[in-house]
């Protein structure tokens, strides 16, 4: 398949083997493109979100609804230049924007890993041999990692930012508490609201909450808002298969030939700088950024002017990270 950059495009993928053995047939894989097209030799990236995004990482004619990632990606001196390469953004198998959710009647669950496989497959599938750099954010940074580490398409360069290398008792008990409310409310949309307004509170800060409290919009309207938004626009079955799937992330692997930017949060509830760091140990060649945001974990999402800089020498630049990149 060709890719049609600005475009939404799907492609059924024949079969993949996933992490335990099982052999997945027809799997459905929504994934969007930017930039100049892939030929002799020009960097192709791949761009993972994390757990309630989509492919809509950046603004196009076809959809110029802003994307997640839309203050990132561009040609006045974003993080990527879209002018210099070309980048690929999946919807993640799980996710309820196009791309493949196993059938609940199948008791079928998803792991990182086979997120990782399953994404490898699709690059393939699109005559891809190799990446030049994978991103990723939150839960598209422990996909990022899984794929770093299965080799399966060889990558050069690794942006992996707020999250760890394996998922912390920590995180899994929000996450727990989100499939709680799943499972107690009266309702499915209840239950998703609830989830995430839970979220919500790992994903700020106290100084951000704050500031949202004011007289006539009080922050229990803010969290209110933020959960009956969250039910127009995700699935109760996709929100339960990625937080599990989050649970059983666990990357060990020494990622040799690949240079790691590591991006955390001094601010970052939900994943501290401790799990950064041992983000960096897998990395022998690496630098490890840290900012100061009051938006918490979802600082990886908000904070253009602190980042864009920094992933843009990364990718683009020419510095030697086993001289300049120490943590």
């Amino acid at each position: 398949m060709k890719l049609r950059s600005g475009s939404r495009q799907q492609i059924v993928l024949p079969s993949v083997n996933l992490s335990d053995g099982r052999l997945v047939t027809n799997i459905p894989m929504v994934f969007e493109s930017w930039g100049i097209e892939p030929a002799g030799g020009s960097p192709v990236f791949l761009l993972i979100h994390a757990l309630t995004g989509s492919s809509h990482a950046k603004s196009t004619q076809e959809d110029p609804t802003p994307g997640w990632w839309e203050e990132f990606l561009g040609t006045s001196g974003e993080a990527i230049d879209l002018t210099r390469c070309t980048v690929i953004a999946p919807n993640l198998p799980g996710s309820c924007y196009g791309s493949w959710v196993p059938d609940e009647r199948d008791e079928i669950g998803l792991s990182i890993a086979d997120q990782s496989r399953i994404l490898a497959a699709l690059i393939s599938s699109l005559g891809i041999s190799s990446l030049d750099a994978v991103i990723g954010g939150s839960l598209g940074g422990m996909v990022a990692l899984q794929f770093c580490a299965d080799k399966l398409i060889p990558v050069k360069k690794a942006v992996i930012l707020s999250c760890g290398a394996r998922q912390s008792a920590w995180a899994k008990s929000w996450g727990h508490l989100g499939l709680s409310a799943l499972k107690n409310s009266v309702n499915e949309s209840a239950g998703l609201a609830l989830a995430r307004q839970i979220a919500m509170l790992s994903y700020r800060t106290p100084p951000d909450f704050d500031s949202k409290d004011q007289p006539g919009k009080t922050v229990q309207h803010y969290l209110y808002y933020q959960g009956s938004k969250f039910v127009n626009r995700f699935t109760t079955r996709s929100y339960e298969l990625l937080v599990r799937a989050m649970d059983t992330h666990l990357v060990t692997s020494v990622l040799d030939g690949i240079d790691g930017l590591i991006i955390g949060n001094q601010q970052d509830l939900l994943y501290p700088l401790a799990d950064q760091e041992a983000v960096c140990s897998l990395f022998p060649v690496h630098r490890f950024v840290v900012i100061n945001s009051d938006k918490g974990h979802d600082a990886f999402l908000t904070e253009s002017d602190d980042l864009n800089p920094v992933i843009r020498d990364f990718l683009h630049g020419t510095a030697d990270l086993r001289l300049t990149g120490t943590t």
